[in-house]
């Protein structure tokens, strides 16, 4: 591989790289991550009204909701990026 292919070849993929960053999330929402951190806003509210062990349920289920529902955003972020970066290099060998 000469020198220059292997620069051009460099200069691409770190381009690509660098664009993953503003891959737009169509594919994933974030409602649902606001949705569940509010529950465990809601649950602390509980508490702090005196009604300890609901709000320390609706917390724990707030906690783990968010947990869940951050994990499926970054999931389908990362995928819509990797799809991205394999449809750029697979245009660019065609």
């Amino acid at each position: 591989m000469t020198m220059r292919l292997r620069a051009t070849l460099v200069t691409m993929l770190i381009t690509a790289l660098v664009g993953l960053g503003h891959v737009p999330a169509s594919a994933a929402d974030g409602a649902p991550v606001v949705a569940a951190a509010h529950q465990v806003g809601q649950g602390a509210t509980q508490i702090g009204q005196g009604q300890v062990i609901d709000g320390m349920g609706e917390t724990a289920k707030g906690i783990g909701n968010t947990v869940v529902e951050s994990v499926k955003y970054a999931c389908g972020v990362l995928g819509d990026a990797g799809q991205s970066v394999r449809d750029f290099f697979v245009n660019l060998f065609e």
